[in-house]
């Protein structure tokens, strides 16, 4: 028998707020009939690999395995081996596969590590593919690099206990075209020619590996009217979608060279950038597939910065607010890597003072190694765990992951403002005190820390960028058992132009029964253009930012109300050439939907663009 309970979170901040969350089990799948279990090993990963004893001693390994249940997750395996081989002129410039296998049989593959603790993304270089940057083998065609994964994937991986092993052709190929002296069309090419040799050669009877890409960086599709997204990611999903099994890319938000100056990438970003790649595959009439975040975190724009405590903490909370995004989205996430790295013996300068700032180990004055903030993100984290409960906010800057075990609720919360933010426990079972786990920066101490403590009161408020997990002392009430199941519906015109004051029409489809819909919510991503202002730190502002209110929203025959301090969430990211991307998440009634399709209507103010348009729903079912 489920349990199940009806909770009220409300944010006070400048306004009142209020987040329902139910015990009652949450799908991602309208054809699920069990609640979708966090997978731990899907989000909690380093970006480092097993096998070298001198960066993950035993200690240090058991303790990330056991005590934090951390996973690694990538390395550059592909291109690496590539410069350990050679060619074989039997083969026609292939691969020595002979000398591949013995290479590979040697390999320390695991050190300190257990196989069910390594779950690794398979990338390689750009660089690898081509003679002016390569080493060792070099393959002369897009046919002798599609032989050489094949010959990889064959004998080198190491085993795993997963259903998938999700690889990647070309890191971050966007930015290194003219390092190479080639173009995106190309590497698109090389794209399809790897995936489409790997499902003929290894996928045929046991579709094991996972074909993925483009792998670029810096998404800001909205630069120069879209020129980025019709000239990498767009053509990528028309030409290589079907020969691909997951869309890869990175997510960083920048610190500016003013310490205190990050222009964020989360929140309504990244939800509009999710939802734009999901659109894309609808309008191109390719199979939707999973996105694979194989580095997040945040970039230093100057470069060879000095370590501080403010370096880590400006991270934890960069990768937090993304993460908090990823974990509302399982059914579109097929895994997500922090940037975070071991000890990076490669990038330590001489007195040790400006270490790789993505380190979990910095080497001191003395020569040892001592552990950086960056632990926190994985201490803060060790014990989440168990299965969905619906959660829905109608204030966006207050990110909620509801789950619960055993009779055990865990709500997460983030605050995506950089301004407090009061939250009250409102619920008609009592259930305080709560034991609440905090990551924040101490004013004190001027670090990161994660303080546990009890809550004795229902109202709490959150510190700038907080991470907070409650949980309450009691077991959750057993009761009828119920199933909530969400899913998306997109219309497939993406990135419409819209000058000011013209109304645009975008259909939706109804992909299943809503009958018996208990929620929904219009989900509408766009770009506005050419702000020269830099925008305030915590909360928008309607006067300096009127062109993100539409005018006017409808969905069937009800217009809907738009408060863009709530559906807003946190600082907008603007680009270097004033341009930004966003998403308005707006409660939409259900008596709003039509059974087999609907009509959202949009007007703004000013220059837009609108990039997707989705109704995510939710529906309530009786579980057995």
């Amino acid at each position: 028998v489920k349990m199940a309970l009806l909770l009220a979170l409300a944010v006070a901040s400048c306004h009142a707020a209020t987040i329902t969350i139910s015990n009652a089990g949450l799908a991602f799948d309208p054809t699920a009939t069990q609640a979708t279990i966090l997978n731990r090993i899907k989000y909690f990963n380093i970006h480092s690999a097993p096998g070298s004893d001198v960066e993950w001693p035993s200690s240090d390994a058991h303790h990330f395995q056991t005590n934090l249940s951390a996973h690694l997750g990538r390395s550059f395996y592909v291109s690496y081996a590539m410069s350990q081989q050679t060619a074989d002129p039997q083969r026609h410039n292939m691969v020595n596969i002979s000398k591949l296998q013995a290479w590979c049989q040697g390999l320390n593959k695991f050190g300190n590590w257990n196989e069910s603790n390594v779950d690794m993304i398979i990338s390689s270089k750009v660089e690898a593919y081509y003679p002016t940057t390569g080493a060792g083998f070099i393959p002369d065609s897009h046919a002798s690099s599609a032989d050489f994964w094949v010959q990889y994937l064959r004998y080198c991986p190491l085993p795993t206990l997963q259903a998938d092993t999700y690889c990647e052709v070309a890191n971050e190929c966007n930015v290194h075209t003219s390092e190479v002296n080639t173009t995106f069309q190309e590497m698109i090419d090389l794209h399809i020619a790897i995936g489409q040799a790997i499902h003929r050669e290894l996928n045929t009877s046991n579709p094991h590996f996972k074909i993925s890409g483009p792998t670029i960086a810096y998404p800001e599709y909205q630069i120069k009217n879209f020129t980025v997204w019709h000239s990498q990611m767009s053509p990528f999903i028309e030409q290589a979608g079907s020969s691909m099994d997951a869309l890869s890319f990175h997510l960083y938000s920048t610190r500016n060279q003013d310490p205190n100056d990050v222009s964020p990438r989360a929140a309504n970003n990244i939800e509009a950038i999710l939802d734009l790649h999901s659109a894309a595959f609808q309008a191109y009439n390719t199979p939707v597939l999973p996105q694979l975040i194989s580095e997040y975190g945040l970039s230093f724009r100057a470069k060879d910065v000095p370590y501080t405590f403010w370096n880590d903490w400006q991270q934890l909370y960069s990768i937090n607010e993304k993460l908090i995004c990823f974990l509302n989205h399982p059914d579109r996430i097929a895994k997500s890597v922090p940037f975070i790295v071991d000890r990076a013996t490669w990038d330590t300068t001489a007195n040790f003072t400006h270490p790789y700032p993505y380190v979990l180990w910095r080497k001191a004055d003395n020569g040892t190694y001592i552990p950086t903030d960056m632990w926190l993100f994985y201490e803060f984290w060790s014990d989440v765990q168990g299965e969905y409960q619906w959660s829905e906010a109608d204030d966006v800057n207050l990110g909620v992951v509801a789950l619960a075990e055993s009779g055990q609720l865990t709500i997460i919360l983030h605050n995506h403002r950089n301004a407090s933010t009061t939250a009250v426990l409102n619920s008609s079972i009592s259930l305080g005190p709560w034991q609440r786990r905090r990551l924040i920066w101490n004013t004190t101490l001027q670090r990161a820390t994660v303080t546990n403590d009890v809550l004795q009161s229902n109202t709490y408020t959150l510190a700038p960028f907080e991470t907070a997990i409650l949980r309450p002392f009691k077991s959750l009430p057993v009761v009828t058992p119920q199933l909530y199941t969400t899913w998306t519906d997109f219309s497939s015109l993406i990135v419409e132009s819209l000058s000011p004051g013209q109304t645009a029409s975008f259909s939706l489809t109804e992909s299943h029964a809503s009958a018996q819909l208990v929620s929904a919510r219009l989900r509408l991503g766009f770009a506005t253009f050419n702000y020269s202002t830099v925008p305030p730190t915590d909360v928008l502002s309607h006067a300096m930012y009127p062109c993100l209110s539409p005018t006017t929203v409808t969905v069937n025959k009800c217009t809907l109300n738009v408060d863009t301090t709530t559906m807003l969430a946190g600082r907008p990211r603007v680009d270097s050439g004033g341009n930004i991307l966003t998403m308005l998440q707006i409660p939409l009634g259900v008596a709003c939907l039509n059974d087999a399709q609907s009509v959202v209507k949009v007007q703004f103010p000013c220059d837009t663009t609108v990039t997707s348009v989705a109704i995510q729903k939710v529906s309530a079912s009786q579980q057995e």
